[in-house]
């Protein structure tokens, strides 16, 4: 390593610096028509809220975002057929500020948008007030099999080192005792408090008939 290592130039330490752009900053509001050869709607709904950057709160957002997905096949794909698929994430990120985030992608049948619009507005408000022991129990167990997986590669150490030097956060150190105290009644709470006053995105292109 020193041989091969010891002989590159070093340079200077880069910095990060903050532009001043905030994800959902403000409350937005668009909707537009587009026409297509075969019309769909697309829809992206959002909600950012606030939340410290740690090792408890990143923990809660993969739980939280992964009971949205569960939510989403349930309820929209499989009960209503409306779409192929809806794209959802809890979000917690440090930079440029402590902040999160839960967004819906998806695309529909314009007949179809209306309809199901209020059922994804219903999965999220749901996180603060209605998270299911089961879908909990499901996600913990999906959490704690990916992280055994995740533990045998190098890349997993690479990224917790890296997160380390960037943050100050390890998320090796205490993970399988967080994830095995997850409840109902902690992920909901956890919601509330994230998205106590949030920001929201409402962004939909309708697609019409046209070329």
């Amino acid at each position: 390593v020193e041989y091969y290592l010891g002989s590159l130039p070093a340079g200077g330490k880069e910095y990060w610096r903050d532009d001043k752009v905030r994800t959902l900053g403000t409350n937005v509001n668009v909707v537009y028509d587009q026409k297509m050869e075969d019309p769909k709607t697309k829809v992206a709904l959002g909600w950012g809220g606030k939340a410290v950057y740690n090792q408890e709160n990143r923990i809660n957002a993969t739980a939280l975002s992964q009971i949205l997905d569960l939510r989403c096949v349930e309820e929209v794909r499989e009960e209503q057929g409306g779409t192929y698929g809806v794209g959802s994430s809890v979000s917690i990120t440090d930079k440029p500020t402590e902040q999160t985030m839960a967004l819906f992608v998806f695309d529909t049948d314009p007949a179809k948008a209306d309809a199901l619009i209020p059922i994804v507005e219903r999965i999220f408000h749901n996180l603060s007030k209605s998270i299911s022991a089961t879908d909990v129990e499901k996600v913990k167990k999906h959490m704690l099999k990916s992280y055994e997986d995740a533990i045998r590669r190098n890349n997993y150490w690479i990224s917790t080192l890296r997160n380390i030097e960037q943050t100050g956060i390890n998320m090796y150190v205490g993970y399988e005792k967080r994830v095995n105290a997850l409840t109902p009644e902690s992920l909901q709470k956890a919601a509330q408090s994230y998205f106590s006053n949030p920001t929201t995105l409402r962004l939909i292109m309708r697609g019409v008939k046209g070329e």
